[in-house]
């Protein structure tokens, strides 16, 4: 008996320790490597897709680079993401390929801004809902 009792106990340790969560359920958890967590960068293109729809410039922005991102586990996911985003030389308008956009390379046109973000993603009802989005 004590046995079946003891190896989850462990497995759970080694689960936390190996993941590197080490936060309570339900609570934010840092996100370390940012470029390459699938979540985050789904989270960005949604909210970067209605950042562009809201804005009155002609050219699209995409992010430079993030600064810091969370995510809590709440009936879904909950995306919590600082990055700077930047104006490309791509038109809005016209197709394009966000990797295919580079950024404008002289003033004036080259802006920056920072943003916050918050996306919630519910996977299996295939949802994604945008809470909040600031840039300045």
């Amino acid at each position: 008996m004590d046995r079946i009792l003891v190896t989850p106990i462990l497995f759970a340790f080694g689960f936390i320790s190996f993941t590197g969560i080490q936060s309570q359920p339900g609570h934010p958890i840092n996100i370390v490597n940012i470029t390459n967590n699938e979540g985050i960068q789904n989270a960005t293109r949604f909210a970067m897709s209605a950042y562009n729809n809201q804005t009155n410039d002609i050219f699209v922005f995409k992010v430079k680079r993030f600064n810091n991102a969370t995510v809590q586990v709440v009936k879904g996911y909950k995306y919590v993401v600082e990055a700077v985003i930047g104006r490309t030389t791509c038109r809005k308008g016209k197709p394009f390929n966000f990797k295919d956009c580079p950024f404008q390379p002289k003033p004036p046109l080259n802006r920056e801004f920072v943003c916050y973000y918050t996306v919630w993603s519910i996977p299996w009802e295939k949802k994604w809902i945008l809470l909040s989005l600031k840039c300045q």
